[in-house]
């Protein structure tokens, strides 16, 4: 993209309250939710079983989106690996949910690792 298609492009996008991000195509104007944006994340995570929770905020700033994600990890897996994975494909949706107008970052934060049986024994104490 030259510097001019660059220079147009940014003017297009226009944040909203902070929770939508807006952009001007040729076929008018298109809005996407904050809510719509974490819907779509969180229905990429389901498939990952080693996630046992999650929170998530997303932060709109103009053209510049950013996802906080903290996750709860069942443990016997890769941490590192498995984040790296799991950043690149939530960034990759909302690349293509937003558009290449937007600017994406998307933040993983490993809050825990538990065990199966740190489960049990908390769940059996708690009866």
């Amino acid at each position: 993209m030259n510097v001019l298609g660059l220079a147009f492009a940014k003017t297009l996008i226009k944040a909203t309250d902070g929770s939508a991000v807006v952009y001007e195509n040729n076929n008018g104007q298109v809005r996407v939710a904050m809510e719509a944006m974490q819907e779509t994340l969180r229905k990429a995570m389901k498939k990952y079983t080693v996630i046992k929770q999650q929170k998530m905020k997303i932060s709109i700033d103009g053209q510049h989106v950013e996802a906080k994600i903290k996750i709860i990890l069942w443990m016997g897996v890769d941490v590192a690996s498995f984040v790296k994975t799991l950043q690149e494909e939530l960034h990759g949706i909302l690349s293509r949910l937003l558009g290449e107008e937007s600017e994406v970052e998307v933040i993983v934060d490993v809050m825990r690792v538990v065990s199966q049986e740190s489960e049990t024994v908390v769940k059996t104490a708690k009866d």
